[in-house]
């Protein structure tokens, strides 16, 4: 989309996954598709920041399980806070997050009210931290690309 922009002009904005298990990806959004983004002035809407629950032990939708691991992200390698502030710290305009109840909402709302822009530094701790998680591959399911 980016390589065609000049086509298609009154784009302003795009929505992309971006979290901290993205970085090491060969499909990295982080390293490929945000400079050009922010090279091109688009607002950046950061999605799937903590994976859409795949950084946790188990993500339900109702009675469904759609994910299961003995070795989450969260908190096995990284906070919540850790990961929201990895992604806040990106050139984003906006972080879509979601928040399964009042509580999850409330944390995350004092998260951002707390919020420090953290170093290229210490984005890199944090990615150290989480690049030995097994997991990273099946976290980001939306990568799977067949050929």
């Amino acid at each position: 989309m980016i390589e065609r922009l000049s086509e298609f002009p009154g784009f302003a904005t795009l929505q992309m996954p971006l979290s901290v298990v993205d970085f090491a990806s060969e499909h990295s959004f982080v390293r490929k598709t945000l400079p050009l983004a922010v090279e091109n002035n688009l607002g950046l809407l950061a999605m799937k920041t903590l994976a859409a629950g795949r950084f946790f032990g188990r993500t339900k939708i109702g009675d469904e399980l759609r994910w299961e691991t003995e070795t989450p992200v969260v908190p096995g390698y990284v906070s919540v806070k850790e990961a929201l502030y990895f992604s806040w710290s990106l050139p984003v305009s906006v972080l879509i997050t979601g928040a399964e109840n009042k509580a999850l909402l409330q944390e995350k709302i004092e998260m951002a009210r707390e919020f420090t822009r953290i170093t290229e530094e210490e984005k890199g701790r944090i990615f150290d931290k989480v690049s030995p998680a097994p997991d990273r591959d099946k976290v980001e399911y939306y990568k799977n690309i067949e050929a």
